[in-house]
């Protein structure tokens, strides 16, 4: 894929990684409880033609495999939550909950950033 088809490809993706992000963040998930993320990522991963392999003893994480052959190319997508971090969608601090979940950190965008990459 040239740089051209490749930029195409991500304006043709990218409501859909907005959504993503704004799912992630709307919904946060600690470390270690990533359920509803996690099954995120692999529904857009598996809607895209990836193959999803289940991790042992790792519940909320999993690796997407897409094509065969060389080169073989890994990308590690974080989308956990901090505790107390919850905050609405503004630059000012406005938490949506007092002491819950959020995404201070930006894991929402390194996740769904990763997932645009793959």
């Amino acid at each position: 894929m040239n740089k051209k088809d490749l930029l195409n490809y991500v304006e043709e993706i990218k409501d859909e990684l907005i959504d993503v992000s704004t799912k992630i963040w709307s919904e946060p998930e600690i470390s270690g409880q990533e359920k509803e993320s996690a099954n995120l990522m692999r529904k857009v991963l598996k809607d895209h033609g990836f193959n999803i392999k289940e991790v042992e003893g790792m519940e909320h994480s999993f690796i997407g495999e897409y094509g065969s052959g060389s080169p073989v190319i890994a990308v590690l997508g974080e989308y956990d939550a901090l505790p107390g971090l919850s905050q609405a969608v503004e630059t000012s601090f406005n938490p949506v909950k007092a002491n819950e979940p959020g995404h201070g950190c930006g894991h929402n965008l390194l996740g769904t950033g990763a997932l645009g990459a793959a």
